[in-house]
């Protein structure tokens, strides 16, 4: 298939004896991209090793290492990471993640907050930071993380986690406002975010809100997102 093609490509015959670095650390990311990280792991591993300064290497291990949930080596790659680039907002947010991950909960949320610094609109950090603290009860800095999100994303994640910081701080308006902008945007994706926001809504005692806004979304006559109709049917 595809990516048995695309380990042939960074195989070729004529360097088999010597394969140069970075198609060695290529070979390792097809292996990654199908699923296969035992074999990506190791080969990458070896590759950092061999050139501490590997950037690319890092941030593939950092990924990896997140995806296959080993914190506590993604903030090992992450800090690695954040040391070849300490003013990158990407390293910042992996640091600050991974040191979320392994119960460093201040240093996490610190990095978090100097990538924002560092790139003001850097959405992924604001992400991240914005449910830190949300779960640390902290809502004035929730409140500031989410102040980024609205500015630079928009889409139904946005929407959920007004929601949530509505639920939050007990505002029973503002989540129902969020909510009905949700189901009220158009929209064939999965259900995944109308399925949070709802569930958000039961969980705060608003269930009986949360269908008569579907039910008025529906019947509007405007747009309005399929899942709402699907899940007020069911209510």
């Amino acid at each position: 298939g595809k990516f048995d093609e695309a380990l042939a490509a960074a195989r070729p015959p004529e360097l088999a004896a010597e394969l140069p670095m970075n198609l060695q650390g290529r070979a390792a990311w097809v292996e990654a991209r199908r699923g296969n990280y035992a074999a990506a792991i190791p080969p990458m591993q070896a590759l950092v090793a061999r050139d501490p300064d590997y950037i690319w290497g890092w941030q593939q291990l950092a990924e990896w290492y997140n995806e296959t949930n080993r914190p506590q080596n993604y903030l090992e790659a992450a800090s690695e990471l954040a040391r070849l680039r300490p003013d990158h907002p990407t390293s910042l947010t992996m640091r600050g993640e991974a040191r979320l991950q392994t119960g460093d909960r201040d240093g996490g949320k610190a990095d978090l907050r100097e990538a924002l610094r560092v790139h003001p609109g850097y959405s992924p950090a604001a992400v991240i930071l914005f449910d830190a603290c949300l779960a640390d009860g902290e809502p004035r800095d929730a409140r500031s993380a989410l102040a980024v999100l609205q500015e630079h994303l928009t889409g139904p994640e946005v929407l959920v986690k007004q929601l949530q910081y509505a639920a939050r701080t007990h505002d029973a308006d503002g989540a129902a406002r969020a909510f009905a902008e949700l189901c009220q945007a158009p929209g064939e994706g999965p259900p995944l975010f109308v399925q949070m926001a709802l569930s958000e809504m039961h969980n705060a005692g608003w269930g009986e809100t949360a269908a008569g806004v579907m039910q008025a979304a529906w019947q509007s006559g405007d747009e309005f997102n399929p899942w709402a109709a699907i899940y007020w049917l069911d209510t």
